[in-house]
């Protein structure tokens, strides 16, 4: 299996998409708690290029695993801000 040009123009915008995130994550404290799941994202996007070169196939497991993780880190930062907004206070 040949790595696709399609697979490494997304990773090349998902570096960008993080580096972003990380930039606006400076300015605005709020964003902090989805660097986890956007890291986690970038990861999948690495090995999913990654299990493309001969002998790497394990690697399929790995970006499952982190498919995963990013989906648990991005529900705990979201129901963090609903209980924050939300039940925290009582309402709007």
């Amino acid at each position: 299996m040949a790595v696709e040009i399609v697979e490494v123009i997304v990773l090349i915008m998902m570096c960008i998409a993080i580096i972003s995130l990380g930039a606006a994550a400076i300015r605005y404290r709020d964003l902090l708690k989805y660097i986890p799941a956007g890291l986690c994202i970038w990861l999948v996007f690495i090995f999913t290029n990654l299990e493309a070169v001969p002998g790497l196939e394990e690697l399929n497991l790995l970006e499952h695993v982190f498919i995963m993780l990013t989906m648990i880190t991005f529900a705990s930062a979201l129901f963090y801000d609903y209980y924050s907004a939300f039940i925290k206070r009582g309402g709007i």
